[in-house]
């Protein structure tokens, strides 16, 4: 099979719009976070500005909190591809579960006072869990 009969368009954008969706953010917004200046977020869905190169896709797919191998996988790129390890085998972790992403785009959304503030409540939770796990 030739690479490009396994490039599926329609299945990349059915999966960018659902990364997108999950994000919690609008495509404008996500676009903005991924470093892209107004030109590319007014005009995201036209061909030559479209994402559609490699760098744009990874860098969208991590601003929206997902694997970028979930993206690209239509377009034929996947970890065996590049000799890459699977995801959750690597150095890093990627979010997959709804509720991970909305607590990671909480932390996100949040001053520094209101991160140190949730990281007390977290550190205290911990020392109970130890504290019950040594009884």
């Amino acid at each position: 099979m030739r690479h490009n009969d396994r490039m599926k368009w329609t299945d990349f954008y059915e999966r960018y719009d659902k990364a997108i969706a999950d994000s919690g953010f609008s495509e404008a917004e996500l676009l903005r976070r991924a470093g892209y200046g107004p030109d590319k977020i007014r005009n995201s869905r036209r061909r030559e500005v479209a994402p559609t190169d490699l760098v744009s896709i990874i860098h969208i797919a991590r601003a929206a909190g997902c694997s970028p191998y979930d993206l690209l996988e239509p377009l034929g790129v996947t970890p065996d591809l590049l000799g890459d390890p699977a995801p959750f085998e690597g150095g890093g972790e990627v979010v997959q579960d709804p509720v991970e992403r909305a607590l990671l785009r909480m932390w996100r959304a949040m001053n520094e006072d209101e991160r140190s503030a949730l990281a007390a409540v977290a550190e205290r939770l911990a020392d109970k869990v130890r504290r019950d796990n040594v009884a």
